[in-house]
């Protein structure tokens, strides 16, 4: 589809350390760990599950962005009470 192309292209050096888990009944049935700018977790193999039955947990590692750190956490700390954050090592978690 070359017509997209241009919806592909990013700024990398917005990337960050990202980390996402999917677990269905407990068991991971979906996991990523890498440098990116946005990151999702699923599998194709499972399929016709309840969303209910399912969980997820996303983290970002804001590594020696502090300022950027900080004003995630100020957004979004008081928003939603599914992040967690770790000021030591400038990370947020989200479970869900």
């Amino acid at each position: 589809m070359a017509g997209l192309a241009g919806h592909f292209k990013v700024d990398k050096s917005l990337a960050m350390e990202m980390q996402a888990s999917l677990t269905l009944n407990g068991k991971e049935v979906g996991s990523f760990k890498g440098i990116h700018w946005w990151t999702t977790s699923f599998n194709p193999r499972v399929q016709g599950v309840k969303a209910s039955d399912l969980k997820a947990q996303f983290t970002v590692n804001f590594g020696n962005n502090k300022q950027m750190y900080q004003d995630f956490k100020a957004e979004w700390d008081k928003k939603d009470s599914r992040w967690t954050f770790n000021d030591n090592n400038c990370s947020a978690k989200l479970n869900f």
